[in-house]
């Protein structure tokens, strides 16, 4: 007759301990935030801040404005302009110009009214687009 032995292996404590460390940090570097230069070229955006102006001193409600890169046709962003007349732009960081219009029915051979805003950076750009007769 066979006896049957039930032998425990022991691991040593060192590496007990060791396998005890790394799975309590593993967590900790996975969910770590990325060092600073790399969180801000990922959200890093500038604002383009306008405000839409009347013929007189007051502002426009309900005016549909339209960002476009400098010197294209292609429409980035539209937005209508709040209760305060103001609008705002997100757009990424970095140096370029950015056309805004007011999308306005005008009398034929009048332009409508336009102004262009320069981006160095991740800051914020304020712009008047004053609409006219």
């Amino acid at each position: 007759m066979t006896a049957i032995t039930n032998r425990s292996r022991q691991i040593p404590f060192k590496v007990a301990a060791a396998v005890l460390v790394a799975l309590l940090l593993s967590p900790a570097v996975l969910l770590s935030s990325p060092s600073s230069s790399d969180k801000h070229s990922k959200d890093s955006y500038a604002l383009i801040y306008a405000t839409v102006w009347g013929s007189g001193a007051e502002t426009v409600y309900g005016v549909k404005v339209q960002l476009r890169l400098a010197g294209n046709k292609k429409v980035i962003a539209e937005q209508i302009s709040n209760h305060t007349g103001e609008v705002a732009f997100r757009v990424p960081a970095g140096k370029a110009d950015y056309s805004l219009t007011a999308d306005v029915k005008l009398s034929k051979g009048k332009t409508k009214p336009e102004t262009v805003a320069h981006v160095e950076n991740d800051e914020r750009v304020e712009v008047s687009l004053h609409l006219t007769e």
